[in-house]
């Protein structure tokens, strides 16, 4: 990285924290409450934080001495940059005259800079200093932003054409979050013809607007993505902050520093800029609150605390099962995803499967049958989340396509939890009920049927999955099942094959889900993060989506 200020180490480092820290949450401060916030600088300012922060192979955190100065460099070559460019707009022998054209101009600027362009798998990438930094260091490397970067680099660019270069018809455009995406817009009510789509690396469609097909799709959230201010921008800069060690996303190693500081500038967005929280930002909080928790609790259980871990048992958790809450109700709301938002739910099943294991391993030894019931309850909570009122009913609004791959690998993962907890619990005996109480199966039936509706024109997936879950129960608590789900099945092959789940004939049950649905003319639907158990470890912190 470059910089005139180096790294703090050894006793230099509590002082460069304390520093950083100061400066970030003042501009935070100060950005959040301007007219015209600054997202290049404090998307530059988190970046310089994280980069050195997650680096391997480095025992002590590397803190910048003077992060303010760094940062005034950075921005100082964006500047530059954005001039540049605005000349560029200027001089133009093909006569730019469109907003649209201006932002498709910016966004090719932006792509010269980069040498093989964007990257969805790569980490550290999704601020704007890494751009500044490819900038500074020309010669150095191979130049890549992932999706976010990219998005955010444009957007900023656009902020100081249209507040410091004159071009006032750059004033109104906005980010659009989705849960595996974003974009730009050039309207703030974020319809579809406003969409500009910038990160692809097809300069043919760089700056068109999304097809209609395609806005429809989950990758969009259903034509309904987050609408993000200049100020809900930063949030999201902040919110998109990558505590993994690089190189090592994989193995879950996470700096336990970026996560502080991370969990530190979102309380205080929490606290003070509460309206512009958005559903991943709380959930991202949440998970960063129970990381805390989590280890609070282990030292707890370590010291043999029986009387916190039962208050923590029953009560501990409401703010970060509150913020998931949160989330939820605000999912539904117009703006920030009108009900069409996944994540919501399986971070909020992650959480209470995760948490509900770490009691029975670590606090029933400890507090004994006190613990049972509100485990049970935990695990109850978690199961809802996938039934039709829940989850199943988010998945049931969408068609699958070949953008959807971070849905496809989530739901495999929520239904992996399910079958590979429902194992440990029902060995451990914790459920006493479990083989003849019928709601953990009609949960699943009720997400299955969600399933179906996402995939009717595909055969389903995890049909084996499901078929392993279902042999947990006996003949009569899966009859049992079928029957109480069938009042919420919207997908036609499960309404027409409901008798097939009493039974549970291998053959019949491939043959009917392994394979698209048939549907006649006129026909449709029906109208009406890592745990001590494992379960759970695929929706940890890993599950964090870039903004």
């Amino acid at each position: 990285m470059s910089g005139p200020t180096g790294g703090a180490s050894g006793e230099g480092v509590g002082t460069a924290r304390d520093r950083c820290v100061r400066f970030l949450e003042d501009l935070l401060r100060a950005e959040l409450s301007s007219q015209a916030p600054d997202v290049a600088r404090v998307s530059i300012a988190l970046g310089l934080v994280e980069l050195p922060l997650t680096l391997k192979n480095v025992e002590q955190p590397t803190w910048p001495i003077n992060l303010e100065e760094e940062v005034s460099q950075h921005v100082a070559v964006f500047m530059d940059f954005v001039e540049c460019t605005s000349k560029k707009i200027g001089a133009s022998h093909t006569a730019i005259r469109t907003p649209r054209d201006k932002v498709t101009l910016v966004a090719n600027s932006v792509w010269e800079r980069l040498t093989r362009g964007f990257r969805k798998d790569i980490i550290h990438a999704q601020h704007v200093s890494c751009f500044t930094s490819y900038i500074l260091n020309s010669s150095r490397g191979n130049r890549l932003l992932d999706c976010a970067g990219i998005v955010t680099t444009v957007l900023a660019a656009c902020n100081y054409l249209a507040n410091r270069f004159g071009h006032d018809d750059l004033k109104d455009i906005v980010m659009q979050i989705c849960e595996d995406h974003c974009l730009l817009n050039l309207s703030p009510f974020g319809d579809r013809e406003g969409s500009v789509e910038v990160s692809t690396d097809n300069k043919h469609k760089r700056g068109a607007a999304v097809e209609g097909d395609a806005w429809s799709g989950w990758l969009y959230n259903g034509g309904h993505p987050v609408v993000c201010t200049p100020q809900r921008a930063i949030v999201a800069a902040l919110t998109s902050m990558n505590a993994a060690i690089d190189n090592r996303p994989v193995t879950g190693t996470d700096s336990e520093e970026v996560q502080a500081i991370q969990h530190r500038l979102l309380s205080v967005v929490q606290d003070e800029f509460r309206q512009l929280m958005y559903p991943n930002s709380l959930c991202t909080l949440a998970d960063l609150k129970e990381i805390a928790w989590m280890d609070d609790l282990e030292g707890a259980a370590l010291a043999n605390d029986v009387m916190k871990l039962e208050t923590s048992l029953h009560q501990g958790d409401s703010d970060i099962v509150g913020l998931f809450d949160e989330a939820i109700s605000l999912s539904a709301q117009e703006g920030s995803g009108s009900g069409r938002l996944w994540y919501p739910y399986s971070y909020l099943f992650g959480y209470l499967t995760r948490s509900a294991a770490f009691f029975r391993d670590k606090a029933a030894p400890l507090c004994g049958s006190k613990v049972e019931d509100a485990v049970v309850a935990k695990l109850k909570r978690a199961w809802k989340l996938l039934g039709s009122d829940a989850g199943s009913a988010v998945l049931r609004q969408y068609k699958y396509t070949g953008d959807d791959k971070q849905l496809h690998k989530d739901i495999e993962d929520v239904l992996q939890v399910c079958l590979d907890s429902m194992k440990l619990w029902r060995k451990a005996g914790t459920l006493h009920d479990f083989g003849s109480d019928h709601r953990w199966l009609t949960s699943v039936l009720e997400l299955w049927d969600g399933i179906c509706c996402l995939y009717s024109t595909r055969a389903k997936p995890w049909v084996d999955k499901l078929m392993q879950f279902a042999r947990l129960f006996n003949e009569d608590t899966r009859h049992t099942s079928a029957c109480v789900a069938n009042a919420k099945f919207f997908s036609k092959s499960m309404d027409d094959h409901r008798h097939l789940w009493g039974p549970l004939k291998p053959e019949s049950i491939q043959g009917t889900f392994g394979m698209a649905e048939v549907v006649a003319v006129g026909e449709g639907h029906r109208q009406r993060p890592p745990t001590t158990s494992g379960e759970g470890d695929d929706h940890r912190r890993r599950k964090r989506r870039r903004s």
